[in-house]
């Protein structure tokens, strides 16, 4: 579902939220990052909480994240997440 578009420089990025079912009711949630007629990334996987990655998402669209630095951005947040 995309969830919001931004001009970064002259592309523009449109964010998207993934939500895939998992066994036992649970909702694994992941983003992708795409430039209509150019770069996208996709992470899947990145957690089963809804607050967590709308507010990820927000953080990325805020800060103006492009698909090249999706993974790096997305790591650090896991580890400052989940490792803190």
């Amino acid at each position: 579902m995309m969830m919001g578009e931004r001009q970064v420089g002259e592309l523009p990025v449109r964010y998207y939220l993934l939500a895939e079912q998992l066994p036992g009711g649970k909702v694994d949630y992941g983003l992708r990052l795409a430039v209509p007629g150019g770069d996208g990334a996709e992470l899947r996987g990145i957690t089963v909480s809804s607050s967590a990655i709308r507010q990820l998402l927000s953080c990325l669209m805020r800060y103006e994240v492009t698909p090249m630095s999706l993974r790096d951005i997305v790591d650090d947040w896991l580890i400052s997440e989940y490792h803190s």
